[in-house]
Formats: C-alpha cells, structure tokens, sequence
C-alpha cells in the first residue's frame, strides 16, 4: 500500500494520468498511420539508396492520401475516361475506374489530379499523360521503379 504522493508544488498536480504531450496530435484512430507516415519519411531522408527512397516514397504516397485525399473535378475525370490500348479508364457514378483486357475493373483513388493507386493493387499505380489539355496516353508505374505507357485509341 502507498503510503505517500508526489506533488509538484507549482502546478499542484502529479504526473498519474496525465501523461506527455505527443509530438503529432492526432485522433486515436490515426495514430498508427501517422506513425507509418513519420517513420517512412524518415527512413527516406536518412537513405542514399535510390531503390530505398523510391520504395519510401511510393509507401509514404500511399499512407498520405488516406490522410488528405485530393478531390477531382468530375469534367477532369470523365477527360480521363477512354481506351488506351489494352487498357480502359470508365467513369461511372462519380468515380473513375480501370480495367485491363481480360482483368477485372479497379475504382481508381487519385493521389493527385493525374495519378492514381488502388486498393486491390498496392504493387501498381497509373498516371494519366496530358498533352495540350487532352488525355493523350497513361502509364503504368510499379512498385519496384517499371513503368508501360498505353496510348489514347478513343
């Protein structure tokens, strides 16, 4: 049994239950993929291995938007929507998706206004080229640096 408690003689309080302020406030939820985040980001800045930064980067891209997802205009994506070789960009119900021949259809999430993962694909990414305000061609960008590029057919 105590039989004693520390008192700080300013604040008249202890430290039972109170505890340190966090360098990142976030709400509990968020806690683990903010520490993702900030772990990430400093394991890319301390690294001189372009292989290294470029898996930091493409992890860190990904944990942001959960965060802060960017919102798109709907006429910037229906200006996506279209064949691109073996791959087609739908837009439907507000949303863009991807389909490659013979695979099945993805919902795109934007990481930025021409650049888009999906949830089902962690390895893959897509990039919309625009060329004088017309999607022109898209890229493929994967996880280990490759990248294709399928031109606009229709």
């Amino acid at each position: 049994m105590p039989k004693g408690r520390a008192i700080n003689p300013i604040t008249k309080t202890n430290w039972e239950g109170t505890g340190i302020t966090p360098d990142y406030q976030v709400a509990a939820p968020a806690a683990l993929d903010k520490a993702l985040e900030v772990a990430l980001d400093s394991l890319m800045r301390k690294t001189d291995d372009p292989d290294k930064k470029y898996a930091y980067q493409w992890s860190l891209d990904g944990m942001k938007v959960k965060s802060d997802p960017p919102i798109l205009e709907e006429s910037v994506m229906k200006k996506y929507a279209g064949v691109y070789e073996v791959r087609t960009i739908s837009f439907e119900n507000g949303n863009l998706y991807y389909q490659r021949e013979g695979r099945p259809k993805f919902k795109m999430i934007p990481l930025n206004e021409t650049t888009f993962m999906f949830e089902e694909l962690n390895y893959f990414r897509l990039r919309v080229i625009i060329e004088n305000g017309k999607a022109v061609a898209i890229e493929g960008l994967y996880d280990n640096g490759r990248t294709d590029k399928n031109l606009r057919t229709k």
